[in-house]
């Protein structure tokens, strides 16, 4: 007992050293070479510069050049909202059952009947 012991002492950190550079080798020597990642921010301001640049509005269409149309409003402003109706749960709960009322007379009988055979 004690010669196994002593042997995975020294066993088992020699194995997970190789663990560890077989770990290293394999992340070193797979990976394609990645670009840079672009910071999104970079990425707006460079559009917004060729936006610019190339004399639109920001935000606007490029080809935007019709006059708006006005749009009717369907909802009358004097009207108050709805009230939100309240959401019906997802899951109804059961209605509680009545249980059957247990004596415990009845259970110690059963238990002083269920003895003598539980102990053969």
């Amino acid at each position: 007992m004690e010669t196994i012991i002593g042997l995975l002492i020294v066993i088992v950190p020699i194995v997970f050293k190789l663990i560890g550079r077989k770990l290293e080798q394999a992340s070193q020597g797979t990976s394609p070479k990645a670009e840079p990642i672009e910071d999104w921010a970079e990425t707006l301001r460079r559009h917004l510069e060729a936006q610019q640049s190339q004399g639109q509005k920001v935000g606007a269409l490029p080809e935007e050049t019709s006059a708006p149309v006005p749009v009717k409003k369907t909802v009358d402003q004097k009207k108050a909202p709805k009230k939100a109706q309240k959401p019906s749960p997802i899951l109804q709960e059961e209605p509680k059952k009545k249980r059957a009322k247990i004596d415990l007379k009845k259970m110690i009988v059963y238990s002083e009947i269920m003895k003598p055979k539980y102990e053969e």
